[in-house]
């Protein structure tokens, strides 16, 4: 696999640029890595300890494994944590209510998958399962399976309730990674709809999270850059691509030009792009594409220091409090 970042060696930069900052969700529990819990956690202790600002400081667990996470951590250790609804909608309500008295385990966001059926109907179910648990909540839309027109609809549907969207861009099969039409498509409708919010004078730190279509990505994004796999042949979607194209749609670039930034493989242009973008622009862009889960907590970090977007993941930074992901979701 040819690697994304080594087409100019870019200038040192020792700051973290805005675009990237609390972007990372620890997966590190989810294929294709899988950690075993006791490695997992003690991954994510060591990358709290870190506090790289790449990172949201965010551990990814299903529902069904929050006993199992309980068990692994140490007395007096807290972990910040997003539910994966792996469990039947009517079943969340128990197992969010379970973490309002437990001082280990503080809920910071729930992800959950659009049942099938009305949609209206769907995105009502999820409101009730999630009760007024006042954390970010992310419903996954369909994308690379859409039928005509329901990836849309979806995504007001979610808009309207106040929730977030979570796409789907990649997977173990070919069939779960959307084309680059279709993420241009959503990521162009996810903009429409933040600027809107926008205009209506939702600008505040809870932009993205209530009233707007800020959306989170999950699995597939292994890299900052466009690439083929070796060993699978999949063309995966870069994280560094997808926000590169939130902000040529926020700069109404037009379709080509999302279209282009998410297809580019010059890991060099796109971050000089970056790095000429407008710092509170960037931060603009954060509204739309709010953060996703990597298996791999230390590939993006080291994919965006090759870049010249972050530091080392040697050197601490201490995170910006208003880049934490609970207030960007």
């Amino acid at each position: 696999m040819p690697d994304p970042t080594a087409a100019t060696a870019p200038e040192a930069h020792d700051a973290t640029v805005p675009l990237v900052l609390a972007l990372v969700d620890d997966a590190g529990l989810f294929p294709p890595t899988a950690l075993p819990m006791d490695e997992a956690v003690a991954r994510h202790r060591a990358d709290d300890e870190t506090a790289h600002p790449v990172h949201t400081g965010r551990f990814l667990v299903p529902a069904s494994r929050l006993d199992e996470l309980r068990q692994a951590l140490r007395e007096g250790e807290t972990f910040r944590v997003g539910v994966i609804a792996d469990v039947p909608l009517t079943d969340l309500p128990d197992v969010l209510l379970s973490l309002v008295d437990d001082p280990r385990l503080e809920l910071a966001g729930v992800e959950v998958r659009l049942p099938f059926g009305d949609l209206q109907e769907a995105v009502v179910a999820v409101q009730t399962a999630l009760g007024g648990t006042g954390a970010p909540a992310y419903v996954e839309i369909p994308l690379a399976q859409a039928e005509e027109g329901r990836t849309r609809a979806a995504l007001e549907a979610v808009h309207r309730a106040g929730l977030g969207a979570k796409v789907r861009c990649g997977g173990v099969s070919a069939d779960l990674f959307p084309t680059a039409q279709q993420l241009a498509d959503v990521l162009l409708a996810a903009t429409e709809l933040d600027t809107g919010s926008d205009a209506e004078g939702d600008t505040g730190s809870d932009a993205g999270l209530k009233g707007t279509a800020g959306l989170k990505g999950t699995a597939g994004l292994h890299h900052a850059v466009r690439y083929v796999d070796d060993a699978t042949g999949f063309t995966h979607h870069g994280f560094l691509n997808i926000l590169v194209a939130v902000l040529r749609a926020r700069a109404d670039a037009g379709r080509d030009a999302v279209l282009a930034g998410l297809t580019s493989d010059d890991g060099a242009s796109l971050a000089a792009e970056v790095r000429a973008t407008d710092p509170a622009e960037q931060r603009a862009a954060r509204d739309v594409f709010v953060a996703y889960g990597s298996c791999s907590t230390a590939t993006p970090i080291e994919d965006l220091a090759a870049l010249g977007l972050t530091t080392a993941a040697s050197v601490r930074e201490e995170r910006d409090p208003t880049q934490q992901i609970d207030q960007q979701q």
